[in-house]
């Protein structure tokens, strides 16, 4: 599977390795070139496109209209809703999920037709599970 990935975290560097060592073809768009690097997550064959993610420019340098799966995980819940909606929309990309911090925003996205992970509901969620044992 061809799969553009947006954002420069560790979230993003851990799956990123992880996606690699499924054989899938990644192109990774971060905003600095480095991206962001840890000792032991190599990059090694993945395309790199440095720029601002929902741009039409940036994400067409990115070839994303042949990508089979769009993830929009930055830092920034605005930025992520507005690439995810492009890919979507415009580029009609088959799976599209975008990062959103916010649990409301999350649920609205949702609403919209988009695919959200809300990892602060998901922290809630396990850490109420461990002080209800």
């Amino acid at each position: 599977m061809r799969i553009c990935v947006m954002g420069s975290s560790i979230l993003v560097a851990f799956l990123i390795q992880e996606l690699r060592k499924e054989g899938h073809q990644i192109v990774h768009v971060a905003s600095e070139p480095g991206g962001y690097s840890s000792p032991g997550l190599g990059e090694e064959g993945v395309e790199k496109v440095v720029g601002d993610g929902p741009t039409l420019d940036i994400l067409r340098h990115a070839s994303i209209e042949s990508a089979d799966a769009f993830l929009a995980l930055s830092n920034d819940d605005n930025r992520n809703a507005m690439a995810a909606q492009i890919a979507q929309r415009l580029f009609n990309i088959p799976k599209v999920v975008c990062l959103i911090q916010e649990p409301e925003r999350a649920e609205v996205y949702g609403r919209l037709g988009l695919t959200p992970v809300c990892p602060t509901s998901a922290a809630v969620e396990v850490i109420q599970g461990v002080l209800r044992r």
